[in-house]
């Protein structure tokens, strides 16, 4: 029997990630609202966001921002005089029962994927 090679493709952190490095770089050459967007690769694996659009904004006014209607809390992040606030963006889960690695009542942000976030933040901390 002929074993069938599964695709591989990249995680949603990872995608998550690249993207907000890509927006946070072109906030900090213009100042304004920086939208970046990727598409998830299709693979074999059965993640609900396969083929998902992951759109990352930065931005220094909450208004430019399209969240996650639920009420919720930030992941902040500090480095300096530099902080930055992560919300959930529509899409994006609220951890709303106890059992999770994320903390309630904050976007379901597994902690690798948040650590990446945190290593793009620290990497432009202060050039922002």
């Amino acid at each position: 029997m002929e074993t069938k090679k599964l695709r591989s493709g990249y995680t949603t952190g990872v995608h998550t990630s690249y993207a907000f490095k890509s927006a946070i770089s072109t906030f900090i050459a213009y100042n304004e609202l920086s939208v970046s967007k990727t598409n998830k690769m299709d693979n074999d694996d059965l993640d609900v966001t396969k083929g998902c659009e992951i759109i990352v904004s930065v931005s220094n006014r909450l208004d430019d921002l399209t969240l996650n209607n639920i009420e919720h809390k930030a992941y902040i992040f500090k480095k300096n005089n530099t902080i930055i606030n992560i919300y959930a963006g529509v899409g994006v889960g609220i951890v709303s029962k106890r059992g999770l690695k994320p903390p309630l009542e904050h976007p379901a942000i597994n902690p690798v994927p948040l650590n990446a976030l945190k290593d793009v933040f620290e990497s432009f901390s202060s050039k922002i």
